[in-house]
């Protein structure tokens, strides 16, 4: 921690937007001790790992439909053999795509969404400064494809979830950004979107409902709804770090009324779709900037992990079947999740999937660069080919993570496959006991030469 906010060490980082509380949990699993953990408000977030466990319950509050959203769970998930499993006793499995992925062929509705250079989209990734873009479309898309965020908001009016406003919202709302206008904007929406309880899952309630009518209301009168969001987010920003605001830009420092900043900012994003920096992060107050809690102290000591951490000290890893250790998807400077399917653009270069093995391991089995061999986990195998490398250790193995994605031949159309399907190795239970992260970096693993 000491290193915290210092040139050469780590940083917390800042997206654009007000500084959250620490956020509630409100559910817990089914057939875990897991919790959800904060993400972004009003979100929670669960680990995907815990998906086949809970479909598969026997309790009556089992997850019984799923939307998928931007995700190839049954390619991309760890020990997708379970995944298909749980998938195939969904009572609904919807898949909002622009393509037809994997998931998507198994889905009982595929809602088709634009790519990415046919819509609006922000941006708004951290690193040592706070950044936001909101970007315009630059070819046309095709007329039934609609943008993710219209497809919740059709869904959530379709199931009563967006509150029935009051005329004065929709009047206020065709100007709404405007700072003498925002106030009563804000409210006439925030009054009627409220949930009528007065708890943690009704605040929660409450923010979501304001997003749908935010929607409604403001989004229609913009050039496109996702500014009405970037326009919130400038609020809030605004009114929770307004020292990086006004470092950025000095000449606003003595404006006052939070709602003038969030115009200036909504006007900035619109005139930059290249994207705009709003603020930088100060180093000597990194730490203090970012920690959520009023004490303003970290909490690094829990009893439960420590202990853990002693028992691993001293116990010894017994005998396996399994003597290799494997990463089963590394970083490369050619993979991008599962993203990449046809691996043509290499332009004949050594395998992209190729295995990493040190050298003596290769000589034991007495295999070279370029053979076959199999990989057997407890979970199941695949047979790949090798590349002996001395920067690997002795014992340890190294797979990208391209996955088994398919992809057409351009001439002859036919179906090829850009990799191996790692995820067939993995065990969805083999996990931390805290945040239900796989053991993708350690699955244990052993081969045998394949003959040619």
């Amino acid at each position: 921690m000491g290193n915290v906010g210092k040139r050469g060490g780590n940083v917390f980082v800042q997206q654009f937007g007000p500084k959250f509380p620490i956020l509630p949990r409100l559910q817990k699993p089914l057939e875990s001790n897991i919790e959800a953990s904060a993400l972004i408000a009003p979100m929670m977030q669960f680990s995907p790992n815990l998906l086949p466990e809970e479909i598969q319950s026997k309790h009556h509050d089992r997850i019984r439909a799923v939307i998928v959203d931007g995700a190839n769970p049954l390619v991309s998930y760890v020990d997708t053999k379970r995944f298909r499993e749980a998938f195939a006793k969904l009572d609904l499995l919807v898949v909002i795509e622009p393509n037809m992925t994997e998931t998507a062929q198994a889905a009982d509705y595929v809602l088709p969404t634009p790519a990415g250079y046919e819509k609006w989209e922000t941006a708004v990734f951290p690193k040592d400064v706070i950044y936001s873009q909101v970007r315009p479309p630059v070819v046309t898309a095709p007329a039934e494809a609609l943008p993710e965020i219209e497809i919740y908001y059709r869904l959530a009016k379709a199931m009563g979830i967006v509150p029935k406003l009051p005329q004065l919202a929709y009047t206020l709302g065709k100007k709404g950004t405007l700072p003498h206008i925002a106030p009563a904007y804000l409210a006439s929406i925030g009054a009627f979107s409220f949930s009528g309880k007065l708890s943690k899952a009704g605040a929660l309630s409450t923010v979501g409902r304001t997003f749908f009518a935010l929607y409604e209301t403001l989004g229609e009168h913009l050039k496109n709804p996702l500014l009405a969001y970037m326009w919130l987010l400038g609020v809030g920003y605004a009114l929770t770090r307004r020292k990086q605001f006004n470092a950025e830009f000095p000449q606003m420092a003595k404006v006052k009324n939070p709602f003038t900043i969030a115009k200036y900012i909504l006007d900035l994003i619109e005139a930059h779709p290249e994207g705009v920096i709003l603020g930088r992060l100060d180093e000597a107050r990194n730490f203090e900037d970012f920690c959520h809690y009023r004490d303003g102290k970290a909490r690094l000591y829990q009893a439960d992990f420590i202990q853990d951490l002693q028992d691993l000290l001293h116990s010894t890893e017994p005998a396996s079947d399994y003597p290799f250790v494997l990463d089963a998807g590394m970083r490369t400077g050619w993979t991008a999740n599962t993203i990449v399917r046809d691996p043509s653009w290499r332009k004949g270069r050594e395998i992209h999937y190729a295995m990493l093995i040190h050298p003596a391991d290769a000589e034991a089995l007495a295999v070279n660069s370029g053979d076959l061999v199999k990989v057997e986990t407890k979970r199941g195998e695949v047979i790949v080919p090798i590349k002996v490398d001395k920067t690997t250790r002795q014992g340890h193995l190294h797979i990208p993570n391209i996955f088994d994605l398919k992809y057409p031949d351009p001439v002859t159309g036919e179906l090829k496959s850009t990799g191996v399907s790692l995820n067939e190795l993995s065990d969805v239970y083999d996990r931390d006991k805290y945040t239900a992260i796989p053991a993708l970096k350690y699955v244990r693993c052993r081969l045998s030469a394949v003959s040619t």
